[in-house]
């Protein structure tokens, strides 16, 4: 059976600088350890995994019930095989996502959503044979209740 075997580590940190106001961060980093199968790797690569992956964001909640929250990702280049184009490599991307959730009496909560802020258009390695294309601004509407 093929697998995948890899090794890593994750740092996180958190600073509050104001009341309602934290800021985040966190680098994400994995290797292979050396018996991965072969059909996993690209060179001496996991397929369609980032090495690393940086991550920096900020909550702000300037009511009790509201918070608005923005991330920022980058992600290292992918190592990949495209049968199409013959491409090994898929270019280092970032992206930016923007949230309101708002609670509303009760258990109800509402989220507005906009994803990828820059409106790049991008690649990420994919489990079938080419990779996949990822679209540019999204945005979305939500709502929850918890019984």
């Amino acid at each position: 059976m093929d697998e995948i075997s890899c090794q890593g580590f994750e740092l996180e940190g958190r600073y509050s600088p104001l009341s309602g106001l934290s800021i985040e961060g966190s680098y994400s980093f994995v290797e292979d350890t050396g018996s991965t199968s072969a059909g996993y790797m690209v060179e001496k690569d996991i397929k369609n995994i980032p090495q690393s992956v940086s991550r920096l964001g900020f909550t702000c909640s300037p009511l009790r019930t509201l918070d608005i929250v923005c991330w920022g990702r980058r992600y290292d280049g992918v190592r990949t095989s495209d049968n199409v184009t013959g491409e090994t490599t898929i270019e280092e991307w970032m992206t930016v996502d923007l949230s309101v959730n708002y609670a509303l009496a009760g258990h109800l909560k509402l989220q507005a959503l906009l994803t990828n802020l820059t409106d790049e258009e991008y690649l990420v390695g994919g489990t079938v044979t080419r990779p996949l294309p990822r679209p540019g601004l999204g945005a979305r509407l939500g709502a929850s209740y918890t019984f």
